[in-house]
C-alpha cells in the first residue's frame, strides 16, 4: 500500500506496522483460497446459522462467494434476538452468540481492516478463520523475516 503525499510518495512496510502500530506480525500465515458456491452455501449455514433458502438467496443475490454488509446486518440482530429468546438454554445462547460474534467479525474485516468503499460486500474466505475461537490469536496477516 502506497499514500501519495505533497512531498512524495510513501509506503508502508510491515517494520512500519510493528514500530508504529504494535501489532505483532507473527503467527500463522493467511493463506486466502477461493471457495466455491457450495462451500459458501455450507459456510453461511454452519458458522453463521442463516437458514438455507436465506443463504442461497443471498448467494445468488450478490452471484458469488460474498455477502454483503446489510445481510450481515441483518443476521447479527437475528442472532443476538434468538439468543435473548432462548434466555433459558444457556446451551443455544451460547450457540447463537457465536453466530452473532462471527458475523460481526466477518462485518468489522470488511468495513474496518480490509476497507474498500466500492464494495457493499465481504468475500467468504475470511469466515473460515473464525472457525476455532481458541485459535484467533494464532492468525496473522504477516510473518517476520
Amino acid at each position: 500500500m502506497s499514500f501519495h503525499l505533497p512531498h512524495g510518495e510513501m509506503m508502508i512496510t510491515l517494520d512500519n506496522v510493528v514500530c508504529l502500530l504494535h501489532l505483532p506480525i507473527r503467527g500463522t500465515f493467511l493463506d486466502h483460497e477461493r471457495i466455491n458456491k457450495d462451500k459458501a452455501l455450507d459456510m453461511l449455514v454452519e458458522k453463521l446459522g442463516v437458514a438455507p433458502q436465506s443463504a442461497l438467496g443471498e448467494i445468488d443475490k450478490t452471484r458469488g462467494c460474498h455477502v454483503r454488509y446489510s445481510f450481515l446486518g441483518q443476521v447479527f440482530m437475528n442472532e443476538i434476538r434468538r439468543a435473548q429468546e432462548d434466555d433459558g438454554d444457556p446451551e443455544q445462547v451460547t450457540i447463537h452468540m457465536r453466530f452473532a460474534i462471527r458475523t460481526y467479525l466477518l462485518y468489522l474485516i470488511g468495513t474496518q481492516i480490509f476497507l474498500d468503499t466500492s464494495a457493499t460486500y465481504i468475500l467468504f474466505m475470511y469466515l473460515r478463520y473464525f472457525d476455532d475461537f481458541e485459535t484467533i490469536h494464532q492468525w496473522n496477516w504477516g510473518l517476520l523475516a
